[in-house]
């Protein structure tokens, strides 16, 4: 079930990873030349400065959907986002943006300094995301892919989220 086929789902925004299988299924249908076995991001969210939220809704029938998933890593005040995927039918509705948004504030909290990722040089829709949240090029990486495709390296400092700017105005870093 999708957020298209039904419009109406009240999203919950989970901290860790979710179901592993669940998670797993949807990290392959987004990226099938490079999917994540449940075990892998399973021991991933169990070490040091794992950060995971998932996207979900209340269970329908007994069914529980996961609509998106994004897995970051913090290092000391620098931070990398690992993956971020979105079930197909449920993109451009926000919540890419949503769960960067989450990572972003979380890291401002804990006085993070700077976010980076890497995507793939032909993900134009994750390359527009990206650079609306204001990141930026820093580099390339040449063949980083199994599929030998570059990555894009991007960067954004944590200071200056707009959004959460917006909420808490008379907060500093």
């Amino acid at each position: 079930m999708s957020l298209k086929e039904d419009p109406g789902a009240g999203l919950l925004l989970c901290l860790g990873l979710g179901p592993p299988e669940a998670a797993a299924c949807l990290h392959a249908a987004c990226f099938p030349d490079e999917p994540w076995p449940a075990a892998d991001l399973t021991v991933f969210t169990r070490t040091p400065g794992a950060l995971a939220w998932h996207l979900t809704a209340r269970p329908v029938a007994g069914k529980q959907a996961l609509y998106a998933l994004l897995l970051a890593r913090a290092a000391g005040d620098e931070a990398e986002v690992l993956t971020l995927a979105v079930e197909r039918a449920s993109r451009r509705k926000g919540l890419a943006t949503l769960l960067m948004n989450t990572l972003i504030q979380t890291l401002w909290r804990r006085k993070g300094r700077v976010l980076f990722l890497e995507l793939a040089r032909n993900n134009g829709s994750a390359e527009t995301l990206y650079k609306r949240l204001g990141f930026r090029q820093v580099g390339t990486r040449q063949g980083y892919y199994r599929n030998g495709e570059d990555a894009l390296l991007m960067s954004r400092s944590v200071a200056g989220n707009e959004l959460f700017d917006s909420f808490y105005p008379n907060l500093t870093t």
